[in-house]
């Protein structure tokens, strides 16, 4: 199943296509010499397969569809059951991945290496000391799929004046009011109050060492 290109969820397929081409990726037939193992789960795009965009329709086929990979895994490779699934890692850029997880195998939620954008203290699926915080998605709008995953490529390390960057609403979540109580008057960190245009974003990215991305309501990094 080819992963639509919605740029909200984008970063499941650029991060299986970044993966795919680098130097880190093994073939099968070598896959001893691997140190972990990728399973392609992509919710988002089962979910997308479905009419009228249904989420419960979606979720059940991202469930069978996980389910289904996870057994091949388990039974055609012996790598699974040397760890019990702790060097498996999988990708989901939407919030029903906990889910889709905990009902495909229950190995995939306890042992498994989640890179999710669901992620929190609060939830007592995220793991912190094994799960990876995700990025919700890499643009806004209209995306140019072959310039993604290039980071600040043609820019000179020198031109980033600032330490950090934030522009959103303050008053969400747990961590952004500390964020700012903190870090507001520190003279080389840039947080915004509110939204700026998209050119105004681009030049703080460029300018700044850090994208901050502090979670605010759920998953809305841009709320």
């Amino acid at each position: 199943m080819h992963s639509v290109d919605d740029y909200k969820y984008g970063v499941e397929q650029l991060f299986i296509d970044l993966l795919t081409a680098s130097h880190f990726s093994v073939s099968a037939q070598d896959a001893d010499k691997a140190d972990f193992y990728f399973i392609p789960s992509r919710c988002t795009a089962y979910r997308k397969s479905q009419p009228q965009n249904n989420r419960e329709a979606g979720e059940t086929v991202a469930m069978e569809t996980t389910r289904d990979m996870v057994n091949h895994v388990i039974y055609s490779y012996p790598y699974w059951n040397r760890s019990e699934g702790a060097d498996h890692f999988y990708i989901c850029a939407h919030d029903m991945g906990t889910s889709v997880a905990k009902l495909s195998h229950p190995g995939l939620l306890t042992n498994a290496i989640a890179l999710v954008n669901t992620a929190d203290y609060s939830k007592p699926t995220f793991v912190a000391h094994k799960d990876i915080s995700l990025p919700v998605h890499p643009g806004r709008g209209a995306v140019d799929w072959s310039t993604l995953g290039m980071g600040g490529a043609g820019i000179d390390a020198k031109d980033r004046h600032d330490l950090m960057f934030f522009a959103g609403n303050p008053s969400r979540g747990p961590v952004r009011p500390a964020l700012f109580d903190q870090f507001q008057f520190m003279p080389s960190s840039r947080l915004v109050r509110g939204y700026i245009s998209e050119e105004q974003y681009i030049h703080a990215l460029r300018a700044t060492k850090f994208c901050l991305c502090p979670s605010g309501l759920e998953v809305r990094l841009n709320t």
